[in-house]
């Protein structure tokens, strides 16, 4: 124990006390920019969102600009801008929505594509089979992610995946000529953002808030007036004030120090009352860690003086920073901790799947109960897909396998059982979410043209118990 302080630094408590009072700033976070020189222009091409045709006679108004703008009959506007500078911009047309987007002018200069929908567009269901039903498809875009928004649901769209990647971009999914659309519970699209630059993902694990991956920055997704906007995040802002978050009840919210390249890591209650942080629990896979700090004894005699020295600067023993200096974490021997909490009917369920124990707490920091939990480990040619998916309409929680391509969704019960609910109607569904009692997921049937859509369907009440 006293090794993972050292991991984490002296004065924890005062690192996540900064957390705490760092995160105000990044929800008072609000768009906008300075005046633009008149240095370079970026065309933006605005085109029907049905049929991709050009709209011309379209008026583009931004406080940062000296006048209005007027889209030619090629459907171009060229604004005047600094290179690498943004504008937050308002596009108006007689027969359409009014649409805001961001307007950036960075390498390699290649137009920006902004869509525009038309006032009374509504995009049709369309039922594939009789169980899943189609939320959202197009003819032109792919969906990459989405994210539930209230009532509604905000996609990241795409138009085609970024193939020049650095090496160390090698296991990301990078999307090109992306657009966030939002669509209410009739599949009605009710905005459309054209993005600029490239993205990966939603982050979906922050409680109250909506972020944007990109390529290489973070974005707060907000809404005001109605109007999507994005407001970048600092890198390292994102990771320590916003990652360390994991929920929020009342006047108590819950974060962790997880990292997924050390085989140990905390949970810590922060009560806003007193301002108090209290350890929670603290998650070790000890077999794992073992082998860890035996990287120790396998370093020359000046690579041990090395680790040594460092340890006597920073705090860290040494043993922990001899496997980073072997690079263990990066080895087929390392897998990262799987042990998430959740919020869910107004207690924090664990699910130490290391101990093979889920552990009920209460907002106070109590413990409420453990069960045994034992659904992740199967055999093939079922294949758990390591995930806890939690419905927060309804206050179910659950979890899938793989069998053969097919995906299993099981409920897990509070005594720690399992039960099958139903089997996905497609084969290797991607991106699986669960609200309401219906599981969304985006799938294309293989070797098909169709594009990436977004389904849903819904999950039976009954099912088949599980050992």
């Amino acid at each position: 124990m006293g090794a993972i302080f050292n991991l984490f630094g002296k004065g924890l408590m005062n690192r996540f006390t900064r957390l705490v009072l760092l995160i105000v700033s990044v929800f008072a976070l609000v768009g906008g920019g300075g005046a633009i020189a008149q240095a370079a222009k970026q065309r933006v091409l605005l085109v029907d969102f049905e049929t991709r045709a050009p709209i011309s006679d379209a008026v583009m108004e931004s406080s940062n600009l000296v006048k209005a703008l007027r889209s030619d009959q090629n459907g171009v506007i060229e604004v005047p801008m600094s290179e690498r500078d943004s504008v937050w911009v308002k596009i108006q047309r007689i027969g359409y929505k009014t649409t805001n987007a961001w307007i950036t002018i960075q390498p390699p200069y290649e137009d920006q594509i902004i869509f525009l929908i038309k006032e009374e567009f509504e995009f049709t269901t369309v039922e594939i089979m009789a169980a899943p039903k189609v939320v959202f498809g197009s003819d032109t875009m792919h969906v990459a992610d989405f994210q539930f928004w209230g009532d509604d649901i905000l996609l990241l769209t795409y138009e085609e995946e970024e193939r020049w990647k650095k090496t160390s971009e090698a296991k990301m999914t990078i999307y090109r000529n992306c657009q966030l659309v939002l669509i209410n519970a009739q599949n009605k699209i009710l905005q459309i953002a054209s993005l600029p630059g490239e993205f990966q993902c939603f982050y979906t694990k922050h409680p109250t808030s909506t972020f944007l991956i990109g390529r290489n920055d973070h974005y707060l997704v907000s809404m005001p007036h109605d109007q999507i906007q994005l407001q970048r995040i600092e890198a390292e802002d994102f990771k320590q004030i916003i990652e360390p978050l994991i929920a929020i009840h009342d006047d108590c919210q819950l974060y962790t120090n997880y990292n997924k390249e050390f085989p140990a890591f905390d949970y810590y209650l922060y009560h806003t009352a007193d301002s108090l942080f209290q350890l929670l629990h603290h998650v070790e896979d000890e077999s794992l860690m073992r082998m860890f700090r035996s990287e120790y004894k396998y370093l020359s005699p000046r690579e041990k003086l090395d680790a040594l020295r460092y340890e006597m600067d920073t705090g860290t023993d040494k043993e922990i920073v001899a496997a980073y200096m072997r690079g263990f974490q990066n080895t087929s021997y390392y897998e990262p901790l799987n042990a998430p909490m959740i919020a869910v009917d107004s207690a924090l369920w664990l699910f130490d799947h290391h101990h093979d124990a889920l552990m009920r707490y209460d907002f106070d920091g109590e413990r409420l109960d453990s069960v045994s939990i034992h659904y992740h480990h199967v055999k093939k040619p079922l294949r758990w897909q390591a995930q806890i998916i939690a419905d927060q309409e309804s206050q179910k929680v659950y979890t899938s396998y793989d069998r053969n391509g097919y995906t299993e969704v099981h409920e897990i019960m509070a005594d720690g059982t399992h039960i099958k609910r139903m089997d996905l109607a497609y084969r290797y569904a991607d991106q699986l979410r669960i609200l309401g009692g219906y599981a969304y997921y985006v799938y294309r049937p293989f070797e098909s043209s169709q594009r990436r859509f977004l389904y849903k369907e819904k999950i039976r009440i009954g099912g088949q118990s599980a050992p």
